[in-house]
């Protein structure tokens, strides 16, 4: 994790024995996430927008709610948590993950 002063930088790197199935990359957040385009996805709140940017040639992008039944957990977090499945689009036993995290507009 690289933090500046307007953005987060995220480097995942990673050495396998084997990789039966493409990798995933998994980000949950309380904002609600939607693909603003290929490559970025808005994180909005009430007050702000983050922007998650990652690899469209690398990923695929599936985003799930995740409803919160515990009341404790949800009086903090909301009703729903959201989990960003990124996905790589091949199996690889070794390489570097980049993703950049900023704020919006």
């Amino acid at each position: 994790y690289r933090l500046g002063k307007s953005e987060l930088v995220i480097r995942d790197k990673f050495s396998l024995a084997e990789a039966k199935t493409p990798n995933t990359v998994n980000f949950l957040t309380w904002g609600k996430p939607s693909v603003q385009h290929e490559g970025t996805i808005a994180i909005r709140t009430e007050k702000i927008t983050a922007h998650l940017a990652y690899d469209a040639r690398r990923f695929t992008v599936a985003i799930e709610e995740i409803p919160l039944t515990d009341q404790n957990l949800a009086h903090s977090w909301g009703a729903t948590l959201y989990r960003i499945v990124l996905t790589d689009r091949k199996p690889s036993t070794e390489g570097t993950y980049r993703f950049v995290v900023s704020r919006g507009s």
